[in-house]
């Protein structure tokens, strides 16, 4: 394989990787940001299964914010971990339990980003899992950058059979 080729390779690698790490920090902080969010009332106006098979929850809310009505479905900002929900006081929440907990027309408590209200949760303090994300992330670059550094495979040639 032509060295330019292997160098491309790591480089695409090394930018997948980049997303990845940005992807995880913006989660992190999003998630660290909505604790911190205020919070109005609003009522659930679905509340179904959306996914049998992996059993995913599908949750919307309408809520009024300086006289706008918003409509959301995000639940929190976060990953799932098996299935469920961790809060960061430890409890989990199962996504089969979201439809009994939400069902349509209750009144619940909604945490909005007062910069965007359109961005709002049910849960404002969830484990976010951003620094797993962002450490799988660096391996990525981490291992494109060592295959661009000199003697990587990026530089070795690949020998033929005769």
């Amino acid at each position: 394989m032509r060295v330019w080729m292997k160098v491309v390779g790591l480089l695409t690698f090394m930018a997948v990787g980049a997303g990845i790490v940005w992807f995880g920090k913006d989660m992190r902080s999003q998630s660290r940001m909505a604790q911190t969010w205020p919070e109005t009332r609003g009522t659930i106006i679905r509340s179904q299964w959306w996914n049998f098979e992996r059993e995913e929850a599908d949750i919307a809310y309408h809520f009024d914010v300086d006289g706008q009505t918003f409509v959301s479905d995000q639940v929190f900002i976060g990953t799932l971990e098996n299935g469920r929900i961790v809060l960061q006081s430890g409890r989990k929440v199962y996504q089969y339990q979201l439809l009994d907990r939400f069902p349509v027309g209750k009144q619940v408590t909604v945490f909005y980003d007062p910069d965007e209200p359109e961005n709002a949760v049910l849960f404002s303090s969830v484990e976010s899992h951003g620094d797993i994300i962002t450490y799988f992330g660096l391996a990525f670059v981490l291992v494109g950058g060592i295959g661009l550094l000199p003697g990587g495979a990026a530089w070795k040639q690949s020998k033929r059979k005769a």
